[in-house]
């Protein structure tokens, strides 16, 4: 599993597009968790430091679903909201 980060050179975009490329057959062993772990990995590698949005506490708490699409919602130090997204 390799997971992509689309547009890297657009720092303004306040949203992150990821792909993830996944070899036939191994769709069925990613599991939820193992795709939120990733996604909170890949806005900690990009922003440092990251903060849960709204009421929320943790960083767990900070998925949506839609349609076909997992989204990850998160502040940053300077209080920006950002999300990440990925199709399922």
């Amino acid at each position: 599993m390799t997971l992509r980060q689309s547009k890297p050179e657009d720092k303004k975009n306040d949203i992150v597009y990821l792909s993830l490329n996944v070899s036939k057959g191994a769709a069925d062993s990613i599991s939820m968790n193992d795709l939120k772990k990733t996604m909170i990995k890949k806005a900690k590698d990009r922003y440092k430091k990251i903060h849960p949005c709204g009421r929320r506490r943790k960083l767990d708490e900070c998925f949506t679903v839609e349609d076909d699409t997992l989204c990850f919602w998160f502040n940053t130090d300077d209080q920006s909201t950002h999300v990440l997204h990925t199709q399922l």
